[in-house]
């Protein structure tokens, strides 16, 4: 089976180009991936169905969503319904775009991982209301402060065996757990199925360097390995160029579509399909 290579829409809608999600419309056609991981704002919640209606008209493929980032952000019971609420309305979204996977940060800003057991029944509660739009929950293994994402992610699927999960290659060379992540049974267990690909050039946990986001092969990540962990634990997951390029008009596409054919190129070499 091929690796699909997605590009996401957050690589070139941002605040910088007030979030317009038409740029995917006008400029997706240029971008050489096999579809679009779309990121969800805030800002485009009074206007959704507008979105949902331009996408849904244009030709470009929309098979993953990522939700929206303050999904992550309630560390305690107290803004339960609005983080349900939100979820919900991502959901929706996904679905009524075709999308298949709605990737989620399930802890966030300021406590982080600080909470386990509730982030822990939270993301069950996640994952059956996706289920209920037929989307498929990816947990991304985003940042911690008093554990390590793997740990976490292995928590999890020992709570929910059938749980999916997203690795982003700037999260895990931040944590520096590339060796112990690659060793993990939730590789074999078939619940990593997608990769965000972005690059960081700092140390162990330095909170300095997690900005700017650096396209690959632009800071430490040994994406040779990574590759080469793919095509011999036959990875058959997808993978989404996550690296921010943006300009306040147009796309810059020769970036975005540099930064795809380093996926490709090194997918290729390391025996992998895409």
């Amino acid at each position: 089976m091929d690796n699909a290579v997605y590009c996401s829409t957050g690589a070139f809608i941002g605040r910088i180009n007030g979030r317009n999600h038409r740029l995917l419309l006008e400029y997706g056609g240029a971008l050489d991936c096999d579809g679009f991981e779309v990121m969800i704002f805030e800002d485009w919640y009074d206007h959704l169905g507008a979105v949902i209606n331009d996408i849904r008209a244009g030709a470009a493929a929309c098979p993953v969503i990522h939700s929206d980032k303050s999904i992550g952000d309630t560390s305690d019971g107290a803004d339960r319904q609005k983080t349900l609420d939100i979820w919900k309305m991502n959901c929706e979204f996904g679905a009524a775009i075709g999308a298949k996977r709605v990737v989620a940060h399930i802890w966030g800003y300021p406590d982080s991982d600080g909470d386990r057991e509730y982030i822990y029944e939270r993301c069950g509660v996640l994952k059956d209301i996706a289920a209920g739009y037929n989307l498929d929950l990816l947990v991304e293994n985003v940042v911690c402060r008093y554990k390590n994402p793997l740990t976490h992610l292995e928590a999890l699927a020992r709570i929910y065996p059938d749980i999916g999960f997203i690795i982003d290659t700037r999260h895990m060379q931040f944590h520096e757990e590339a060796g112990e992540l690659y060793r993990s049974h939730i590789w074999t267990d078939g619940n990593v199925r997608h990769i965000h690909i972005n690059d960081y050039a700092g140390g162990y946990m330095n909170w300095d360097k997690l900005h700017p986001i650096l396209q690959p092969g632009k800071g430490a990540v040994d994406f040779a390995a990574l590759f080469r962990h793919l095509a011999a634990s036959g990875y058959a997951g997808s993978l989404t160029l996550e690296a921010p390029s943006m300009l306040a008009d147009g796309v810059d596409t020769a970036t975005l579509n540099a930064g795809l054919g380093y996926i490709r190129r090194g997918l290729r070499a390391a025996g992998n399909r895409c």
